[in-house]
């Protein structure tokens, strides 16, 4: 049990050092802006017509955004971890009714928690979006 807790840690633990990086440089302001930069200089048009990027952590949707992004994530992290460990005690149940009980309360519970946080994402996105409409 000890081991198969040690390797889920260390590909949780390898994945979040290895995507998390590349992902919040993916999506920061000042690689889009680097990129309608690039695309400006090879098609040869001096006219910008990129929309204005201004730094996320300026405004308060930035800042919302950022922080709802981080949360997500690390409570994704812990919905997975919670989810294989429920399999793991479901199949180390040994027939007992208590604990199959527990194990399949751990994967309904960590599944609800998963929908629950993909509905805040797309709740806040959205009101966010609309504010910044007006």
């Amino acid at each position: 049990m000890k081991t198969i807790f040690a390797t889920i840690l260390i590909t949780v633990i390898g994945f979040c050092a290895i995507a998390l990086p590349s992902l919040s440089y993916a999506s920061s302001t000042a690689s889009q802006a680097e990129v309608c930069q690039g695309v400006s200089v090879i098609s040869g048009n001096s006219s910008n017509n990129c929309r204005s990027f201004s730094s996320s952590g300026s405004s308060i949707d930035g800042v919302i955004s950022f922080g709802l992004n981080l949360f997500s994530g690390i409570v994704g992290v812990v919905a997975i971890i919670m989810i294989i460990i429920g399999g793991v005690k479901y199949v180390t149940s040994g027939g007992s009714s208590e604990k199959t009980t527990s194990a399949k309360d751990t994967i309904l519970y960590s599944i609800i928690g998963l929908i629950i946080v993909a509905l805040a994402q797309i709740i806040v996105k959205f009101v966010l979006h609309k504010a910044s409409a007006l």
